[in-house]
């Protein structure tokens, strides 16, 4: 397996799954969202540091 497919597998499989599964939905290349609509995706809030530091 290529480290890509392994990350691939990881999204499907782990915790951000079903926000992987919406943006591979997408029929567009750019989707801007607010974390409350992430959240509310993912069905759980986003760690603290997401809200505090700018990779986020």
């Amino acid at each position: 397996m290529t480290k890509h497919s392994n990350m691939t597998e990881a999204a499907r499989r782990g915790k951000y799954a079903p926000l992987y599964r919406y943006l591979c939905e997408l029929d567009q290349s750019e989707w801007r969202a607010s974390f409350a609509e992430i959240e509310e995706i993912l069905g759980f809030h986003l760690p603290q540091s997401a809200h505090e530091y700018p990779a986020w």
